[in-house]
Formats: structure tokens, sequence, C-alpha cells
């Protein structure tokens, strides 16, 4: 709180689901050809997180390709 009441700024590259849920978080995707402004869910290391989550056997199927 203190580093958002001073107006202060934190710019972060990951693929980590849980700093991507941080509160107030804007979540930036450079994949296509614009910068464009995402929904937590929206992001490829949520869906794949929450697969695993969900179920983790089927999961390890769709890796290896036998789903």
């Amino acid at each position: 709180r203190r580093l958002q009441n001073s107006r202060s700024q934190i710019i972060l590259a990951t693929h980590s689901p849980i700093l991507l849920g941080a509160p107030d978080a804007e979540i930036l995707s450079f994949d296509g050809h614009s910068i464009q402004l995402v929904e937590y869910e929206q992001t490829d290391s949520y869906r794949v997180t929450k697969m695993f989550i969900n179920d983790r056997r089927a999961y390890f199927c769709k890796v290896d390709g036998d789903a």
C-alpha cells in the first residue's frame, strides 16, 4: 500500500500467474502487432495453470499428445 499511496509504479515481466494476479495490476500483452491491455483470465499463464490444477493427468496427456 505504501508504494500505491506514493504513486509509484512497478514494471515487471513475468509468466507467473500469481504475480500477474496482483490486485490492481494492468496486464499488457505484446503477443500481436500492438500492445494490448488484457484481463487476467485471458493470459496463457492463467489458462495453463488452471488447466493443470483442474486435472493434472489430463494436462499431461494433452502435453504428451495422447489426448
